[in-house]
């Protein structure tokens, strides 16, 4: 067996306490048992109620994102389809609560009479035709707001990135195709708004909202057909079947409804509609502002890769997003307000355009409506005069400013629904605190709804009251209650069942996040904020399904053979410097994009407890990667924080005049290096064990030494001569930094892609020779260093311990030099020194 097989080997033979047995064996009675001390120091003593209070904030981080996620969005849906129905010009009339609860309207009457808010308004009365403008005007302007305001939010973002991050502009044919999607997406919002879901009931409105998905269902449907770096095809063909099916049923939402109507067919579920057409132009329109989110890199189909190439050079380093964004975002805001005057004027919600503007100070302050009297089934006298039937109608002034409210929350409400899933899919726990709530939100909304418009029609005074409060004159538009409980049991309601199940199979990959943790917005959500019109529609179809690519057993397996591959011959021939492969598929592999960490300790003079405390420190490290490494070869587990390490240290001033032959030896330092290899194992696992040898290299600069730990990681200690080399920790550092990215990295016989994939992903750890730390530590420092590419080097602040005068001036220099020195080098583009050990 060579030696870089039995380096890697992971039979049961290679356990380094039987490769050292080279005694005969000693009988069980006839041998002492050598225990390593149990109490262990520094980082690897945990207190149990630190343990748990860990895991008790874990839990409240899934319980409240879980509890804000759907509680802020089902709000912000909730009140954006009440806020529509405000706006329908056929609206019913609804049961008016005559009572002075919560310092409600009140209208005098010892008789008790029934009384209703009056939406009907008589063709020759044009004060209630304008009272009922104004009171429109408020709302229309409310969505439109919902809509605008987060779209000054993605214009304020992206002009921040244009001007403090490298972006670059976009190309003529990219920038008009992004417009003309996103253009497309905010008219078909502003149709559904404003002439489609208010001439609807609210059940039906928030039903609808599971059919806006029918481009997203024909790219998925794209998705399915790939190729492989060699061009060879490859087509999931259950998948095709189901995505067809997915297909099929968005269609249907788009072009059932006014097929059933324009076919005269009676229907109860479809009831009719003042602008059928408008449906299918608003779902279909609407849906094209998550083509993004569906675009796959190894599309096979002319079409897909057209669209990944735009996605590509918008997402990828420096790219062209926010630089089109700043300029698409005005116009859609222009679209979207120019679309709400001219449907609003068209369908009668406003008697002209200049209402808008007229009478926007009247909505939002005090105005006017009417309420009229009930007439019961049997005509009193009161009620009959001189032979005409009489009906009371009252004015009452409404002083409250309930658009306004119900606009703030709705958008608060929306941010927060978004800054919540944000924090879940960074922190990783998306399934429960960000999937799980958000596909419950339609479900909630159709609940709540059901549940307000049965407890209304029970009693019109329940929501009258000090803990429950929605004005008289305001409520949703409900359906007939007992028609739909009785609906639920016949075949056709199960249409909108289906409508929900084809909406949660194009929107399951929120399931399977691919982001890395603290993930950057970008690598969250496609376009820079949310839509805030259907907040669970907009962060469900703007996740995006690309991220981290998954490494399998067969990548972990292709790296170490292309690395024990590697020799000396074949660093001496460089490929073509091609960003892409022979056949025009990226050459980059699964593998490259591993993470490799560099431990670089420097020692001189260390003493045997400082060395310890690295040594076990390292051990700890190995143990960690054995077990990611071989639950991911061996069991299939895909462990997105899986990672290579590899520990070099390099030894100053280490050579002396000695020996027999008064010659070159290593001083006593690198022998007590040596020498406590073996304790340090020993004291990590919590029994005797030996390392196997190091093998020993003679190099121009002195020697090295190489251990192969039991979990495969590698100990590599370059001992440097100062005769042939510059001594001290500076040169050692530029030294390993050569060594490392020049020549291990940068002169691989592969291409610059695969070097530029590899170069991201590699990471090198300064130590010191006594650093005591836990693997967690180290995993989250690259989890930093991952959030922002543009980081070249992280240290903390050091906290110098002991007490007294000399402690506290050492604190006081060190927070200086951390908050002022290195901030401002940080400024000035040139940092002279990262303190720290760690």
């Amino acid at each position: 067996m060579s030696d870089s097989d039995s380096d890697y080997s992971d039979s049961d033979s290679e356990i380094p306490l039987n490769q050292v047995q080279h005694n005969p064996p000693i009988k069980k009675w006839d041998q002492f048992r050598e225990v390593p001390p149990s109490v262990d120091t520094g980082s690897a003593v945990k207190n149990i109620w630190w343990i748990r209070g860990e895991m008790f904030v874990k839990v409240l981080a899934y319980i409240f994102a879980f509890v804000f996620v759907i509680i802020s969005s089902v709000v912000a849906k909730g009140t954006m389809i009440f806020m529509i129905k405000q706006i329908s010009i056929n609206s019913d009339n609804i049961p008016f609560c005559n009572t002075r609860n919560n310092g409600a309207q009140y209208i005098y009457d010892p008789v008790r009479k029934d009384y209703e808010v009056d939406f009907q308004c008589p063709s020759s009365d044009n004060e209630c035709k304008t009272m009922q403008a104004t009171e429109r005007v408020a709302w229309i302007w409310a969505i439109g707001f919902s809509f605008c305001i987060p779209q000054a939010f993605s214009f304020l973002r992206s002009l921040r990135k244009c001007v403090f991050k490298f972006t670059r502009m976009p190309s003529f044919g990219d920038f008009t195709f992004v417009l003309f999607m996103e253009l497309c997406h905010t008219i078909g919002l502003a149709v559904l708004s404003y002439m489609v879901l208010p001439e609807m009931d609210s059940v039906l409105a928030i039903i609808l909202t599971s059919s806006i998905a029918l481009v997203p269902s024909l790219l998925l449907l794209l998705s399915r057909f790939k190729e492989d770096n060699e061009r060879k095809s490859k087509i999931s063909w259950g998948y095709v079947i189901f995505d067809v099916l997915v297909v099929v049923v968005q269609l249907s939402g788009a072009v059932l409804w006014p097929l059933i109507q324009y076919m005269d067919w009676s229907v109860s579920l479809f009831p009719d509609h003042p602008y059928p057409w408008a449906i299918p132009i608003g779902i279909v329109l609407t849906s094209c502002g998550w083509w993004e989110t569906f675009a796959e890199e190894d599309s096979s189909t002319r079409l897909g890769k057209m669209l990944w190439k735009i996605k590509w050079r918008m997402i990828e380093k420096g790219g062209c997003r926010y630089a089109t964004y700043v300029m698409v975002t005005p116009f859609k805001i222009a679209a979207f307000l120019g679309a709400m005057v001219v449907i609003t004027w068209q369908t009668g919600a406003i008697l002209k355009p200049s209402d808008l503007v007229d009478y926007f100070d009247a909505s939002f302050n005090d105005h006017t409506y009417r309420v009229t009297e009930v007439l019961s089934d049997m005509i009193s006298d009161d009620n009959f005069n001189s032979g005409f039937l009489t009906q009371e109608l009252y004015s009452i002034d409404d002083t409250s400013r309930h658009a306004l409210w119900i606009l703030l929350i709705q958008i608060f409400t929306a941010l927060f629904a978004y800054i919540s899933s944000k924090f879940a899919a960074k922190v990783q726990i998306q399934s429960i605190g960000f999937a799980l709530p958000i596909t419950c939100v339609t479900p909630a909304c159709l609940g709540l709804v059901l549940a307000m418009c049965g407890a209304r029609a029970a009693d019109k005074c329940f929501f009258e009251y000090e803990s429950i409060y929605i004005p008289n004159r305001l409520f949703f538009e409900c359906p007939a209650i007992g028609s739909m409980i009785t609906l639920s049991w016949e075949s056709d309601i199960w249409l909108f069942l289906i409508w929900c199940a084809s909406y949660l199979w194009i929107t399951i990959h929120i399931w399977y996040p691919r982001s890395p943790r603290l993930a950057s917005t970008e690598q969250i959500f496609g376009s820079p904020f949310y839509d805030g019109l259907f907040i669970d529609q907009s962060l469900m179809l703007n996740r995006r399904r690309d991220g981290m690519q998954t490494i399998t057993a067969e990548d972990i397996v292709f790296k170490e053979e292309e690395e024990e591959g590697f020799n000396k011959d074949e660093y001496l021939t460089f490929p073509e410097k091609s960003a892409t492969g022979s056949n025009g598929k990226s050459s980059v592999k699964a593998s490259d994009s591993v993470t490799k960490i560099y431990a670089c300790a420097t020692m001189w003079h260390e003493s045997e407890n400082e060395m310890m405390e690295m040594l076990k420190s390292l051990f700890r490290i190995d143990s960690d990667y054995s077990a990611r490494r071989l639950s991911q070869k061996y069991l299939g587990i895909v462990d997105p924080d899986y990672y290579e390490w590899e520990t070099h240290i390099l030894f100053d001033d280490c050579m002396e005049i000695g020996g027999p032959e008064n010659e070159q030896i290593c001083n006593k330092f690198v022998k007590q290096l040596v020498d406590m290899m073996d304790e340090a194992g020993s004291r990590h696992f919590g029994k005797k064990i030996r390392v196997k040898p190091c093998k020993k290299y003679p190099t121009p600069y002195g020697g090295r030494l190489v251990w192969t730990l039991p979990g495969k990681t590698k100990i590599v200690c370059h001992l440097k001569d100062k005769i042939k080399i510059r001594h001290k920790k500076r040169w050692s550092q530029i030294m390993y930094m050569y060594y490392l990215l020049g020549y291990k990295l940068m002169e691989l016989p592969i291409s610059d892609e695969r070097k530029e994939v590899m170069a991201e992903n590699t990471y090198l750890l300064a130590l010191d020779g006594d650093v005591d730390f836990q693997p967690d530590a180290a995993i989250r420092l690259v989890d930093l260093m991952k959030k922002n590419k543009g980081v070249g080097a992280a240290c903390g602040r050091i906290h110098p311990i002991g007490s007294g005068y000399m402690s506290a001036y050492q604190t006081f220099e060190y927070a200086v030099g951390h908050w002022l020195q290195k901030a401002t080098e940080h400024v000035l583009g040139c940092v002279l020194c990262s303190p720290g050990c760690f």
